[in-house]
């Protein structure tokens, strides 16, 4: 790349293939008049060449030979030359006998005899910013404006009838595409600034400035390819294939947009390869699609989440990798798309995949699905009063994944609502509580008896006084925490918590949550109602140990599915299991019958519990975790 001149000696004849490929510095040389022959790509990429004269005795030029020529300002055939020709200081190459312009540059015109454009003849004339194709013009090969850079604008005109693949691909400036009228191939029909093969209704070339028609059918292999000022695009219901290559690196588009219903079946090979800029993807409502090309999306780095339709059955091989932001997919395929292991390499490890609840087992024991966390499409809301005779509660159920969920809760006669509560902790004092379905949940409404209400300056009785709490069940979540529940006492106002003999805290509610505690530690506590007129006798001591500290480490390999259930439950660990309990929320212990049992995977039939949440503890050899799931 370092070499400025060469002096080639005149004894030489030929010119070899790649002979000053990439000699990015020669600024000028001089071809002998002995040289009958120039290979391909003998001068590609001479990025400082600003001219050449070709001799007189020249009878070949190979492919590509001055491509990427881009400080090309002179280019002249000597005459006499019996095979090209620079007709009318035309500053081009053209091969006289087919009338095909071969090679051309920044200040080339091309002449009106000129019938075709050849392949590569502009490739890589990063300094053209405008040229005129004459009428005669009936076809543009492949390449031959390819990475044309500053070409702002190109008509075509009416007798053009065949335009090769990637044509104008990397002319990142072109603001304006007219084909001209009468043309019987191509159009710009609606004044689209693409060019679009009228018969097939293909969009074969667009800019950043394109409005597909809603009429086109197709959009062709790259159609956009390398248009790097392309920020957003959208795509008519119409369109039923994006080919190969569509939008490959189109580096500045952030946003796609797809029509309602729309028809789209496919996304070919490499369609988005390199859109840095792209986000996300939602493929819009009631989507035909089926299938989605290898390397559709690879290293589309800002992408972070995907809708994928409920009829896609195929996603092609590296489909989705090096996505490296992509930490989202809702997947609504309720059969496992089809794929390798490899569709989602490089991406997050912690990327969630969002699929249909009755395929949520599926999808966990699928590759690559199963790599990744995944959680149900639905949610299941289920909510108790406090007391149970207290109210009654409308709004649970199951939910669509952000769907808003609106629970109502209304008291019975003799009592008043006071407060929705979660884990023990109060979240609204509203009866009408809304928030969006993000996960599964288990709420309590929380009540109050108003039967026999106090009158100012009245003294209450000591048979006032409320029953001492029962049925105190304490339960260690993890190794910081441990949950208290016990029933409730008809006339309290509050509850006393104490632990290991201290009072720690007063609450409403009938579920507590003891925080910050030390791990592998026995702690033991007691409750006390509270009203107006004193408190209770404390409750029976409950004891639990929190988990050790290696139970960190065992979360991370623990895993129960389908969550919420249906029938059965799984339970997998990375280490042997020993024991494994099911209580509800009130503490209760559920007798379960296992239906497989192994040292690292079992499951256990849950048909026979009742809807609502449980609580599952699972001891092994580094420790005890409990987790939470729901039974529909």
């Amino acid at each position: 790349s370092s070499l400025t001149s060469i002096e080639i000696p005149s004894g030489v004849t030929s010119i070899g293939d790649w002979a000053f490929y990439d000699c990015s510095s020669l600024t000028s040389i001089e071809i002998p008049s002995g040289v009958t022959s120039i290979g391909y790509s003998a001068f590609r990429d001479c990025s400082s060449l600003t001219s050449i004269e070709i001799p007189s005795g020249v009878t070949s030029i190979g492919d590509w030979a001055f491509s990427g020529c881009s400080s090309l300002t002179s280019i002249v055939v000597e005459s006499g030359n019996t095979v090209y020709d620079s007709r009318d200081n035309c500053n081009a190459i053209i091969e006289t006998a087919t009338n095909t312009l071969i090679v051309g540059c920044q200040n080339t015109v091309i002449p009106n005899t000129v019938s075709f454009i050849g392949e590569g003849a502009f490739e890589g004339c990063s300094s053209l910013t405008s040229i005129e194709i004459p009428s005669g013009v009936t076809s543009i090969g492949n390449y031959a404006f390819y990475g044309c850079s500053s070409l702002t604008s190109i008509e075509i005109p009416s007798g053009v009838t065949s335009i090769g693949d990637w044509a104008f691909s990397g002319c990142s400036s072109l603001t304006s595409i007219v084909v001209e009228s009468g043309n019987t191939v191509y159009d710009s029909r609606d004044n689209c600034n693409a060019i679009i093969e009228t018969a097939t209704n293909t969009l074969i070339v667009g800019c950043q400035n394109t409005v597909i028609p809603n009429t086109v059918s197709f959009i062709g292999e790259d159609a956009f390819s390398d248009c790097s000022s392309l920020t957003s695009i959208e795509i008519p219901s119409g369109v039923t294939s994006i080919g190969d290559y569509a939008f490959y690196d189109c580096s500045s588009l952030t946003s796609i947009e797809f029509g309602e219903n729309s028809q789209l079946t496919s996304i070919g090979y490499d369609a988005f390869v390199g859109c840095y800029s792209l986000t996300s993807i939602d493929f819009g409502e009631n989507s035909q699609l089926t299938f989605i090309g290898e390397y559709a999306f690879y290293d589309c780095s800002s992408l972070t989440s995907i809708e994928i339709p409920s009829g896609v059955t195929s996603i092609g091989d590296d489909a989705f990798s090096y996505c490296s932001s992509l930490t989202s997919i809702y997947c609504y395929a309720e059969t496992v798309p089809e794929t390798s292991q490899y569709a989602f390499f490089g991406c997050p490890s912690n990327m969630v995949i969002y699929v249909p609840a009755q395929s949520v087992n599926d999808y966990n024991v699928t590759s690559p699905w199963k790599n990744y966390t995944i959680i149900s499409l639905s949610c299941v809301v289920t909510a108790s009063a406090n007391p149970e005779d207290a109210g009654v509660i409308t709004g649970t159920g199951e939910y669509t994944l952000n769907d808003t969920v609106t629970l109502t809760a209304t008291p019975n006669e003799g009592y008043k609502f006071v407060s929705w509560t979660e884990n023990g902790n109060v979240i609204s004092n509203e009866a009408q509580y809304l928030f969006m379905a993000t996960k599964n949940r288990y709420l309590v409404a929380n009540f109050e008896d108003t039967t026999s209400p106090e009158q100012p300056g009245d003294e209450p009785e000591d048979s006032d006084v409320p029953a001492k709490p029962k049925n105190l069940v304490a339960e260690a979540l993890n190794a910081t925490t441990i949950i208290l529940e016990w029933d409730a006492v008809k006339n309290a106002k509050s509850y006393n918590v104490y632990q290991d003999g201290d009072l720690i805290d007063n609450i409403k509610g009938v579920v507590y949550k003891a925080n910050d505690l030390d791990a592998d530690t026995e702690y033991c506590f007691t409750v006390a109602a509270v009203n107006e007129a004193g408190k209770s006798a404390k409750s029976k001591e409950a004891c639990a140990t929190t988990a050790p500290d290696a139970v960190a480490e065992l979360t991370s390999s623990f895993r129960i599915y389908p969550n919420p259930a249906n029938d059965k439950l799984y339970i997998e660990a990375e280490t042997e299991i020993k024991e494994i309990v099911v209580y509800d929320i009130y503490g209760k212990t559920q007798k379960l019958k296992n239906s497989e049992t192994q040292k690292l995977r079992n499951s256990i039939d849950v048909t026979n519990l009742t809807a609502g949440v449980y609580f599952i503890r699972l001891v092994t050899n580094d420790g005890v975790i409990t987790k939470q799931f729901v039974k529909n």
